[in-house]
């Protein structure tokens, strides 16, 4: 037989004395088995009581993480961190679907919507990962992305924020851009490549300024050949047409 000792409330919290052990009690059990000092409890009684008690707070702590919408993965880390046992983790969990407090794939289509315009399939694959989900869930929702769509959309506004750059040089900036988002590398070339009609700058103009800063800056140290080899070489490397630049280097500063 187990004796209850004694059993304190302070606020919300509750205190139950058993022998020379102290442990905090759910309200809810409290009531349930009409715990109170001096009663004693068979021994199977009272494990049944610490189990049901221990599975009580964990799902309360869960609840309470759920005021932000997590995955199955998520919670399951945040009850280790809590130190709850296996085996809780797993009846919490169960409990938790069962009542659609958590759903994996619902979270994972809402989860696409909202970040959509900002990664691509291949990012936000990565994401999901990082959030414990599951691979068939990953696929399902990835591919009902329409990948083309969004960068017709995106890839516009992004070319007519890059300003003073040989057209060369944008399609690399815009390329990289949405590579480091996430988006497949052949389907952003072939969307810039639909969309250069959107590009203001004027390759010719950008060309010659550059051409003259050059100048300026290497005409005292090189001359002739070698000077035109090193500026041919920088115009080239800032994405500029080898023919346009041999056309300029056959023209006059002023021309």
């Amino acid at each position: 037989m187990i004796k209850i000792n004694d059993v304190q409330i302070k606020g919300k919290t509750i205190s139950v004395s058993v022998q020379s052990e102290i442990f905090k009690i759910e309200p809810d059990i409290l009531y349930q088995y009409h715990i109170h000092a001096g009663m004693e409890m068979e021994d199977e009684t009272f494990k049944q009581m610490k189990r049901e008690n221990q599975e009580l707070y964990f799902y309360r702590f869960a609840i309470t993480k759920l005021k932000k919408s997590l995955t199955s993965f998520e919670i399951k880390m945040s009850l280790e961190h809590e130190g709850a046992p296996k085996e809780v983790i797993e009846s919490v969990l169960n409990q938790l679907v069962k009542r659609k407090y958590i759903d994996d794939e619902a979270y994972a289509h809402q989860y696409v919507e909202m970040k959509k315009m900002q990664y691509g399939p291949e990012k936000i694959k990565e994401e999901l990962e990082k959030k414990g989900m599951n691979d068939e869930i990953i696929v399902r929702v990835i591919s009902n992305i329409n990948e083309k769509s969004i960068l017709n959309e995106l890839v516009p506004l992004k070319i007519k924020s890059i300003k003073n750059k040989s057209k060369k040089a944008m399609m690399n900036r815009v390329k990289l851009y949405f590579l480091q988002k996430g988006f497949a590398s052949d389907l952003i070339e072939s969307v810039i490549i639909s969309h250069l009609s959107d590009y203001s700058g004027h390759e010719i103009e950008l060309l010659k300024k550059a051409y003259e800063k050059l100048m300026l800056h290497y005409q005292d140290k090189y001359t002739g050949y070698e000077l035109n080899q090193i500026i041919t070489q920088k115009l080239y490397q800032k994405g500029f047409k080898l023919e346009d630049i041999r056309t300029i280097l056959r023209e006059p500063l002023d021309a």
